[in-house]
């Protein structure tokens, strides 16, 4: 996860130059399910419903418009199923 453009950065210079990765080496070849839940302060994703699991804060300037997924690795990703579905607020 690339945070450098995710608002409010200024306060630690690590917080942008440490973009989190993961190994995911037990993941099998072939559909896995990924979740990303983002809310106003934090992103987390799910994959393969907790097989692994990242979690990342983030102070946002203004709501979000654009999510970017990208893919660094030599396999091809494909999308079979994208939605986008608001989670209630508790406040």
């Amino acid at each position: 996860m690339d945070r450098s453009l995710s608002g409010k950065t200024s306060f630690d210079e690590d917080f942008v130059k440490n973009i989190q990765t993961m190994p995911i080496p037990d993941l099998h070849n072939g559909e896995c399910e990924v979740r990303i839940v983002m809310d106003w302060s934090s992103v987390e994703i799910f994959i393969n419903r907790g097989q692994y699991v990242m979690t990342c804060r983030i102070f946002p300037n203004e709501f979000y418009r654009t999510l970017l997924i990208s893919n660094p690795g030599e396999m091809e990703l494909k999308l079979k199923e994208f939605s986008i579905s608001p989670i209630k607020s508790i406040w």
